[in-house]
C-alpha cells in the first residue's frame, strides 16, 4: 500500500491519460479508461501520486474526489482574499454560499459546503498566515480613520459585525491616534461648515454636532471640537439672510398688524426660523420705523 492509502484491487479502473489544462497550468485532467473522469488540482495530483497505469477502485475515486473538492474550496478561498485582506468570520460566512461537487454523487451534482470542510480550510488558512483577524482589525481603523475619516465608534461597530473578537479590536484601536480623531474633527467640520454656511449659527452648531455624532466621534470631542470652529462666515450670511427674511416678514403682516402686535409676530417668526435672539432684537432696533403706529 503506498503512502497515500491508493491500492491496486480488483474491479479497479486505470488511468490512461493524464493532461495539464490549458486554461490553469495547476489544474490537471485525468481519464479512466480512455474517458475523462476528473479535473484535479496540482496538489491532489501529488499527494495520490497519480500516475498513468495507475489502477484505482471506486473507493478511491471517492476518496479523490474529496480531496479535489476540499481543495476546490481553498482556491475559492485564495480567490476572495486577492480582492483584500478578510476576518475569519467574513471567510466563514463567504464560503457557507458556495458550493461543490458532490464526490458522494456520480453525476457530481452541486451541494453546499460542509461545515467542517469549511473549519478545516479556515485552519489552514490561519496557519498559512493568509487570515489574521488582528492584522485584519488593525489594517480595517487605519483605512476607516485616514481615508474613510470614520469616528471611532463607528470602526468598532463595524469590525464587530465582521465578527473581530473584541480582544483584537480594542487592540486594533490603539491604530487611531488621538491626534487623527481631532484632525478628522476638524476637516469633517470644516468642510460641513463650508456646504451649510447660510444657515443660522446656532441651527449650523447644531446640526454640525448631530453629523458628527452620525460619523461615530464620541460626544465629548465633537463639543470640544465645534467649539473652536470658525462659523465667521456663517454669521455674516446670516445677518444678510435676517434682514431679507425680516423685511419679507414685515411686508407680509403689516397689512393685519401694526405697532408692537407687528414687531412681536415678526420676532417670534423669526426666533422659529433659527435666527439668534440677539440678531434679531438688534435688527428689530434698528427698524424701529417699521413699527410705529400711524395716525
Amino acid at each position: 500500500m503506498s503512502s497515500t492509502g491508493l491500492t491496486q484491487r480488483s474491479g479497479s479502473m486505470q488511468i490512461t491519460r493524464i493532461e495539464r489544462q490549458q486554461k490553469n497550468k495547476a489544474r490537471y485532467s485525468i481519464y479512466l479508461d480512455d474517458t475523462f473522469w476528473l479535473g484535479v488540482d496540482e496538489t491532489v495530483l501529488m499527494r495520490f501520486a497519480l500516475h498513468k497505469g495507475q489502477e484505482i477502485t471506486s473507493d478511491q475515486q471517492t476518496a479523490i474526489k474529496e480531496a479535489e473538492a476540499r481543495a476546490k474550496v481553498f482556491t475559492q478561498a485564495l480567490n476572495y482574499l486577492s480582492y483584500g485582506l478578510r476576518s475569519s468570520q467574513e471567510m466563514a460566512d463567504y464560503l457557507a454560499k458556495q458550493r461543490v461537487q458532490n464526490p458522494q454523487d456520480p453525476d457530481g451534482k452541486d451541494i453546499p459546503i460542509q461545515t467542517k470542510v469549511i473549519h478545516e480550510v479556515l485552519g489552514k488558512l490561519t496557519d498559512l498566515g493568509y487570515l489574521n483577524d488582528l492584522v485584519y482589525a488593525q489594517s480595517y481603523v487605519r483605512t476607516a480613520a485616514n481615508i474613510n475619516r470614520k469616528g471611532p465608534i463607528v470602526i468598532e461597530r463595524e469590525l464587530n459585525l465582521k465578527g473581530v473578537p473584541n480582544a483584537d479590536i480594542l487592540t486594533a484601536m490603539d491604530e487611531y491616534s488621538d491626534s487623527m480623531l481631532q484632525e478628522n474633527l476638524t476637516e469633517l467640520g470644516r468642510k460641513y461648515i463650508k456646504r451649510k454656511q447660510k444657515l443660522p449659527p446656532k441651527r449650523l452648531k447644531q446640526q454640525l454636532q448631530a453629523y458628527l455624532l452620525t460619523k461615530g466621534y464620541p460626544q465629548e470631542d465633537v463639543a470640544e471640537v465645534v467649539a473652536h470652529l470658525d462659523m465667521s462666515a456663517s454669521q455674516d450670511q446670516e445677518t444678510v439672510s435676517l434682514d431679507r427674511e425680516a423685511l419679507k416678514q414685515v411686508k407680509r403682516r403689516q397689512r393685519k398688524y401694526s405697532g408692537y402686535e407687528l414687531k412681536q409676530r415678526v420676532s417670534q417668526s423669526l426666533f422659529q426660523k433659527g435666527f439668534a435672539y440677539d440678531l434679531i432684537q438688534d435688527w428689530l432696533t434698528a427698524h424701529e420705523e417699521l413699527f410705529e403706529h400711524e395716525d
